[in-house]
């Protein structure tokens, strides 16, 4: 029974990033990251039903990091008239400076409380 609540947490979580990133590709590669990350670096060989819980806290993580991301390259496009007025450029840089500049603050306060 707590399998199947873990599973429909899971595509709850997958579904949310779908809609919350408008692409399906985003989401299933933050669910292939999870799956590298459990299998590849924490070295699990053999999947037990408890490991759908280490994938599914993994999937969190990742999912929050990906919200994060597209949350401040939207909020960048604010500042964008300024960075354009000073440079002259259409801002692609200024965005991501501005992306990897502010995402890394927000992740280190989100993925201690997931």
């Amino acid at each position: 029974r707590d399998i199947l609540f873990a599973g429909e947490a899971l595509w709850f979580v997958i579904l949310f990033a779908i809609t919350h990133t408008r692409s399906i590709w985003v989401a299933v590669l933050c669910f292939v990251d999870a799956c590298f990350w459990m299998i590849v670096v924490c070295g699990i060989s053999y999947f037990d039903p408890l490991n759908v819980f280490l994938l599914f806290i993994l999937l969190g993580l990742g999912a929050d990091g990906i919200f994060i991301v597209f949350d401040t390259w939207d909020q960048s496009r604010e500042a964008l008239p300024y960075w354009t007025e000073l440079h002259g450029d259409e801002g692609a840089a200024y965005r991501m400076y501005y992306d990897w500049k502010k995402s890394p603050k927000a992740m280190m306060a989100t993925n201690p409380t997931t």
